[in-house]
């Protein structure tokens, strides 16, 4: 295989150029870095903020007694139920839970017996909050 001198000159020529090519220069090199990337976060945008609705506040109803126990149940134990209404059961709550309050609906607030037909005892027949005195 002989080559002649136009063909080597020709394959030292494409040679150089593909160094030059693969060679990275200055221009090329600030090309393959990366760009530079903010480290803080711009401050958030402020927004307008209003102030919390205001919530209803709940009506306590007053414990009131019935009369007709006054003479039938101590008056120690009336005065805890008055004192601590959430001793004894149903303070506070309607009296059909699946209907709204309305004057057919009541909150039970009156102080009563279980059974008013039968004499007061702590354990069988004990005090309770009705929506009204019978």
């Amino acid at each position: 295989m002989i080559r002649t001198l136009a063909q080597l000159s020709t394959a030292a020529a494409l040679l150089v150029a593909a160094v030059a090519l693969a060679a990275p220069t200055a221009s090329s090199a600030r090309a393959l870095q990366p760009t530079p990337v903010p480290t803080q976060l711009p401050p958030p945008a402020l927004t307008p903020t209003l102030p919390p609705p205001a919530l209803p506040t709940p009506v306590v109803s007053q414990a009131q007694v019935c009369r007709f126990i006054r003479g039938r149940v101590p008056d120690a134990i009336i005065a805890d139920a008055l004192a601590n209404p959430h001793k004894v059961g149903g303070f506070d709550r309607l009296r059909d839970l699946n209907k709204p309050e309305s004057p057919f609906n009541p909150r039970q607030s009156y102080l009563s017996l279980r059974n008013v037909n039968v004499p007061f005892h702590p354990l069988f027949n004990s005090l309770v909050f009705r929506g009204g005195c019978p």
